[in-house]
């Protein structure tokens, strides 16, 4: 399922932008011995003709359960604990890779903080379903949100809110199973993860700047695995697969550039109030 109604690209480079990151993208199921137990979302950061390594959020991993992950092609390995917790509260899992397996492909990070842009990521709403393509705007880069109510919504410096629907609304369960996966920039890099739902706020969500976290990441898996340095910076789109809004060209004349800032301004103000009448009368 792909929605492209909040992205104003052209398909046929947003189906591209599906296709490469989806490679990266996996989801994470937890079993006990009556069956399964809840489901998450993770990514791919390392991977080698042996082993692979998926981030996700810490508190989607539980003892005494066993985890696998399940790739884009529908192929599930068992995954183990490698890290536990880092200090930003990812959690790494290590899964090995079987003779003749197809080759796995890591995300790139984005080393910027992430700013009012539209985003997208790539998850399942219901275990068994097909993972589903969501965009969605970077609505707060401060980690600071003020609704048209004038109430206001805080988090860490070190965090972004942004509005991506995820399943129906009123479903708590689909939202929270997005706590771990990856935010996609239109060019294909994680620039955050998702670390947090707002109740009674449906598609309100804070993340992590990947800027913030990248490079503690990479110390935390580089001390376990030597060889390990995670890709960051370089887009998995070619460069005739970048994404073009559309109607733009490489040349706007003044008015142009004047039309394309007033309908950004009008589309955040926009998701404002659906935002202010998803949280009508919840308390923050």
């Amino acid at each position: 399922m792909v929605n492209y109604e909040s992205i104003t690209c052209d398909k046929v480079v947003l189906d591209n932008l599906y296709g490469e990151i989806a490679k990266s993208v996996v989801t994470i199921k937890r079993y006990n011995r009556t069956g399964l137990v809840n489901f998450a979302t993770g990514f791919i950061i390392y991977a080698t003709r042996s082993e692979v390594l998926v981030c996700t959020d810490h508190t989607v991993l539980k003892q005494g359960e066993d985890t696998y992950v399940y790739y884009s092609d529908g192929t599930a390995r068992q995954a183990f604990e490698f890290i536990k917790r880092t200090p930003c509260g990812h959690a790494i899992l290590l899964v090995s890779v079987q003779p003749g397996e197809r080759r796995q492909y890591p995300v790139s990070f984005s080393t910027v903080q992430a700013k009012r842009e539209e985003i997208c990521m790539i998850a399942r709403v219901n275990h068994d379903g097909d993972p589903g393509f969501m965009s969605g705007i970077v609505v707060a880069p401060s980690g600071k949100i003020m609704l048209r109510s004038g109430r206001v919504i805080t988090r860490h410096e070190k965090k972004f809110a942004l509005t991506c629907p995820h399943g129906r609304r009123g479903n708590v369960v689909a939202e929270g199973n997005l706590i771990g996966a990856a935010v996609f920039t239109l060019s294909g890099l994680v620039v955050g993860t998702i670390d947090s739902v707002v109740s009674g706020c449906f598609g309100l969500k804070f993340a992590r700047h990947s800027s913030f976290f990248l490079d503690e990441l990479n110390r935390m898996v580089h001390k376990e695995l030597k060889k390990v340095s995670l890709s960051r910076g370089a887009t998995p789109l070619s460069r005739g697969s970048k994404v073009v809004h559309v109607g733009s060209t490489s040349k706007r004349s003044h008015e142009g550039q004047t039309n394309v800032a007033a309908e950004k301004r009008a589309k955040y103000a926009a998701i404002r109030h659906r935002m202010e009448d998803w949280c009508g009368g919840s308390s923050w």
